[in-house]
């Protein structure tokens, strides 16, 4: 059976008066993303305004 690499990687921000600051970039293995799981992620506390989540997928998607 062959696993396809996801090719996914999940970037946090904390966005802050001082601009943003990146708490933690992790690329997703395999198991994890296509075997329909639930993943936690750990990250620095940091103080801020809000997050910013970016999910970054190396493959071609299409939206229907």
């Amino acid at each position: 059976m062959s696993v396809m690499p996801p090719g996914v990687t999940i970037t946090i921000h904390a966005v802050s008066s001082d601009g943003m600051k990146e708490v933690t970039h992790h690329p997703i293995p395999p198991s994890n993303w296509q075997g329909d799981k639930l993943i936690l992620l750990a990250c620095s506390e940091v103080v801020a305004k809000t997050d910013r989540i970016t999910i970054e997928n190396e493959h071609t998607m299409t939206f229907l």
